[in-house]
């Protein structure tokens, strides 16, 4: 029974946090789906719940969109909630220890994450971010850095389409600490 405890409270998280909300709820602010949506690609861990968690912040009909695999030309779209959770799934399996990051930009002595927002004309919001994302590749132990950019739209407190953007070229092997 102890061990069902830990995946009843992830269950329960899940449930009481997935997105998009019922008609006439009230919306949680757009940059909070965005930050929300970065703690659950950093928790990512190769299980069933981790990817149903991220997945659930879209809506059913959402579209997932990136770049390129080395085999592959143009744009990846994952369209819908089942094709995202294969996404998420399939991430897993490939890489490990994420630690996708809102860049923090500093001017006067203040450091601030930057969100910028607009009002679609699909009735939501869209918020751009750009970030750093490392991650460890299963199949060598390789760690990697990475900068990108992302752009959501949202509506009615869930995703309704994402664009990612790896800046591939630079991406750059994260050295190990040596003490």
């Amino acid at each position: 029974m102890r061990n069902l405890v830990p995946q009843l409270l992830i269950l329960t998280s899940i449930l009481f946090t997935t997105f998009p909300q019922e008609p006439g709820a009230a919306d949680p602010e757009p940059e909070a789906v965005v930050e929300l949506w970065f703690e659950r690609m950093n928790a990512l861990d190769g299980t069933a719940q981790a990817s149903e968690a991220l997945a659930a912040l879209y809506h059913g009909d959402a579209q997932h969109i990136t770049g390129p695999e080395s085999h592959q030309r143009g744009t990846v779209t994952f369209a819908g909630r089942d094709k995202i959770l294969l996404m998420a799934e399939q991430w897993s399996a490939r890489y490990s220890d994420p630690r996708f990051r809102i860049d923090v930009v500093t001017a006067r002595e203040q450091s601030e994450a930057l969100y910028h927002r607009a009002e679609g004309p699909w009735g939501g919001a869209a918020v751009a971010v750009t970030y750093h994302a490392a991650f460890t590749r299963r199949e060598d132990g390789k760690r990697f850095l990475v900068p990108g950019a992302a752009f959501f739209q949202l509506h009615d407190g869930g995703i309704r389409r994402v664009r990612f953007y790896a800046a591939d070229g630079e991406m750059a092997p994260v050295e190990p600490m040596t003490r």
